[in-house]
């Protein structure tokens, strides 16, 4: 997911809200853990939200930095 540059941190919640609904989806799929990849200026906004780092990710464009990580949904 992403959400607009000039969007982030505005204080609308856009980002709680789609992965809110993201993860409200994978229960209703039976999913038991959710694994993603984030950018680094990203990692804070997943661990509020019970993510932790689990690895590093690739770096898109050759300059993206992203690190992985999951959350358990049980």
């Amino acid at each position: 997911m992403a959400v607009a540059e000039n969007a982030r941190g505005s204080g609308y919640g856009y980002g709680s809200r789609i992965l809110d609904a993201l993860e409200a989806d994978a229960r209703g799929t039976g999913a038991r853990k959710i694994v993603l990849n984030a950018r680094d200026n990203a990692v804070e906004f997943y661990r509020k939200r019970g993510y932790d780092v689990i690895g590093d990710a690739e770096t898109l464009f050759g300059a993206i930095r992203h690190v992985r990580m999951a959350k358990s949904l049980a």
